[in-house]
């Protein structure tokens, strides 16, 4: 049976990641515990692991993309096996067959969904803190990069490596 690669909610501030790369392509065969994409959060960068063995059978959000949590990113499971229930456009604000916004397949940047917008994560305001991944933090300190002059392009304004990475 197919399952779906679920990014996890880690905390309740949490609504959304960025998926920042694919270790995979449509069609490759995994074995559970092989590494999937990566993703990051206002919080962390981490990698998702293939939840079984299988094929992937599809890949629902390309890479930069924001994706909501606890929504499947990509799907394994054999070939030519139905996996439509775990498509995130079904699963997001699904209210009845007409509800379903389908998204064109050569392009999966993020879900359409009418009944459904997803809660980017909103750092404390007032702090005069920039909003920062932990590893973009890491990085910049690291190479002396000031975050204040640095445009945040992950959830919620936040500074994310790609965004650090772009002003070498």
């Amino acid at each position: 049976m197919a399952c779906g690669v679920i990014v996890p909610k880690e905390s309740e501030a949490m609504e959304t990641c960025v998926i920042t790369h694919w270790y995979v392509k449509k069609g490759d065969f995994v074995r559970a515990g092989d590494l999937v994409c990566g993703v990051e959060t206002g919080k962390a960068s981490f990698d998702l692991e293939a939840p079984e063995e299988g094929t992937v059978l599809d890949i629902f959000f390309a890479e930069g993309a924001e994706a909501p949590l606890l929504v499947p990113v990509a799907v394994i499971g054999e070939q030519g096996e139905d996996y439509g229930e775990l498509k995130p456009w079904y699963k997001v604000g699904h209210t009845g067959e007409k509800d379903r916004t389908r998204v064109p397949e050569a392009s999966h940047p993020e879900i359409k969904s009418h009944d459904h917008e997803p809660q980017a994560f909103s750092p404390p305001t007032g702090t005069g803190r920039v909003p920062a991944s932990p590893k973009a933090r890491m990085y910049a300190k690291k190479r002396n990069i000031a975050l204040e002059s640095v445009k945040g392009t992950g959830p919620g304004g936040a500074v994310v490596m790609r965004d650090l990475l772009s002003t070498r």
